[in-house]
């Protein structure tokens, strides 16, 4: 096991489906959001398609930043995806190489040798942050079409499910996913947000990071964590994020302070929204 983290690339969007979909399969909110009795055997990659669609839509923020690790010592292989993977492929593609904003200090994956064959290596976790908008004022960016001036949080939870800010009542909200429980989870996630920062927008923000579980206990989160926290600490900002269960554990050993929790659908299932505080440092 040789693992590496990198800059991801629109060409990752295969893995990147695949990555979460395994990390969060037996996940409690998963299965709250995507119940059995709504799938539908004519359409299995409806709830992928969906995730897709707002991944491609989040490519175009400048504020987004993609990381992924990867294991040098295996070859990727999303043929999990089936008759779905052209599709992915194909749209991945239309984004001609752009996938959200520069990754700062991290060498890009045309500077590390690929494996025999000049296959790519697995990706076995990734993550999203999303830098505050004074970050890409600083770098002189300007906003692409259709972007604005920095948009609400995509939230941790709904990472779990796959789900982006798509508004509960639209009609392209798939049918394996049930409307209610999303709306709930929106409306809880965004309140303990307001609660914990108010009306702020200097944080950064981890959006999502999951790892494989067979890769899970090395390290692969860590590597994705500490990246943003280093570009948080050198700028004096704070950083944001939403832990499921399964990853609170993680940030606080990383020095996250729980500061608000709610839970899902009357179950047990707790959400927490965690803080770990930065100084400005002096000019």
């Amino acid at each position: 096991m040789h693992l590496t983290l990198l800059p991801a690339t629109p060409f990752d969007i295969p893995s990147y489906l695949l990555v979460a979909s395994s990390a969060f399969a037996n996940d409690p909110l998963r299965a709250l959001l995507f119940p059995t009795s709504r799938f539908d055997p004519t359409d299995p990659h409806a709830g992928k398609r969906f995730r897709l669609q707002a991944m491609l839509k989040r490519a175009h923020n400048p504020q987004v930043r993609h990381l992924k690790v990867v294991d040098q010592d295996e070859v990727e292989d999303v043929s999990a995806l089936g008759g779905f993977r052209d599709e992915v492929e194909r749209r991945a593609e239309e984004l001609n190489g752009v996938f959200g904003g520069p990754v700062e200090g991290l060498e890009t994956e045309e500077g590390v040798a690929r494996s025999e064959g000049g296959r790519r290596r697995k990706v076995v976790g990734q993550a999203i942050w999303i830098a505050p908008s004074s970050v890409e004022k600083e770098r002189g960016e300007t906003k692409r079409d259709g972007d604005g001036d920095r948009e609400a949080p995509v939230e941790q939870a709904e990472e779990v499910a796959g789900i982006e800010k798509t508004k509960v009542e639209e009609p392209g909200l798939p049918h394996c996913l049930d409307a209610t429980v999303l709306g709930e989870l929106r409306e809880k996630t965004e309140m303990a947000r307001k609660r914990v920062m108010g009306g702020r927008k200097d944080y950064w923000y981890l959006a999502s990071m999951c790892t494989r579980p067979e890769y899970q206990g090395n390290g692969v989160g860590s590597m994705m964590l500490k990246w943003g926290i280093e570009q948080a600490s050198r700028a004096g900002k704070d950083v944001y994020l939403e832990a499921t269960p399964a990853g609170a554990s993680l940030y606080r050993k990383h020095g996250f302070v729980a500061k608000d929790a709610f839970t899902m659908n009357d179950s047990e299932y707790t959400i927490v929204s965690m803080v770990k505080e930065f100084e400005q440092p002096n000019r």
